[in-house]
């Protein structure tokens, strides 16, 4: 199990660190994942070879994490796939909580957001996207 998640990590990082012209932003960072909640809006983007997380609301952020070190380290990714079903996960933990951004698609029906679990309770908190402005996680993850 350690080596499939250590494999797929090695994946996601040689794929996320190849430049997609596709998913360059204003700001010159590349971004995966990026949509509105009802707290803000969610991005997943590497800039100046750092895999960020953030949350903002009217530009303004209130909160970031920032991978650590080289290869993206702190930040985990996961990808299921089967006939009709996709799911995919880039997640990390911070503190008592992890954060997982997924892109999800099931039974002809396509969910995205954020799920924050605390790790004492098990209680999980949903950011579902209200509006999608880019996911390409899984265009970027496949050849």
């Amino acid at each position: 199990m350690r080596l499939y998640l250590t494999g797929s990590l090695v994946l996601l990082l040689s794929l996320l660190s190849f430049h997609n012209s596709y998913a360059k932003s204003e700001n010159n960072s590349d971004v995966y994942f990026s949509c509105n909640t009802k707290k803000g809006n969610v991005k997943l983007e590497i800039k100046d070879g750092t895999l960020s997380y953030s949350l903002s609301k009217e530009g303004i952020n209130s909160f970031i994490f920032n991978s650590l070190g080289d290869n993206y380290s702190g930040f985990l990714y996961n990808h299921y796939t089967r006939y009709q079903t996709e799911y995919i996960y880039v997640y990390f933990v911070n503190g008592n909580y992890r954060y997982t951004v997924f892109d999800n698609y099931e039974n002809n029906e396509k969910s995205s957001g954020v799920s924050v679990v605390n790790n004492d309770n098990k209680k999980e908190f949903l950011l579902m996207c209200k509006t999608v402005k880019k996911i390409i996680l899984e265009i970027s993850l496949r050849f």
